[in-house]
């Protein structure tokens, strides 16, 4: 099983807004549906404060592993919550005061993630679905 790094992990999470990671996603399943693949089959995840441990720099479990992997597979990974959003600042800005992240994430602007998590994104995609499929 190959190791993947966190670093990895936050590369590959969607970074646009709610209307253009739906528009993304759409895109991608009707490219699909038109090349008659699968259009839902194993490509989309969310990735939360759950990837916690995947930080840690001691050895890694086997289920932390395969959970990295997993999300690696993937062809979309939307990150879900303010914890994960909050480390992905940090990763992406080591210059950022780790005080300041705590003190205001709103003022992060362009460097924050969205929080794109299955109450926010679903209904919103699954609308788009519909009239589109």
């Amino acid at each position: 099983m190959q190791t993947q790094s966190i670093a990895e992990i936050f590369e590959k999470l969607e970074k646009r807004p709610l209307d253009a990671s739906c528009e993304a996603l759409l895109g991608l399943c009707r490219s699909r549906f038109a090349a008659g693949m699968p259009v839902l089959a194993n490509f989309l995840y969310f990735a939360n404060a759950e990837m916690r441990h995947l930080f840690d720099s001691g050895e890694r479990t086997v289920d932390d592993e395969k959970y990295a992997t997993t999300l690696m597979e993937g062809d979309v990974i939307f990150p879900d919550g303010i914890a994960l959003a909050l480390s992905y600042f940090r990763y992406a800005n080591p210059e950022w005061n780790p005080l300041r992240i705590l003190f205001s994430y709103r003022s992060m602007g362009d460097g924050a993630l969205p929080n794109l998590n299955g109450t926010d994104l679903l209904p919103e995609l699954l609308v788009r679905f519909r009239k589109a499929f």
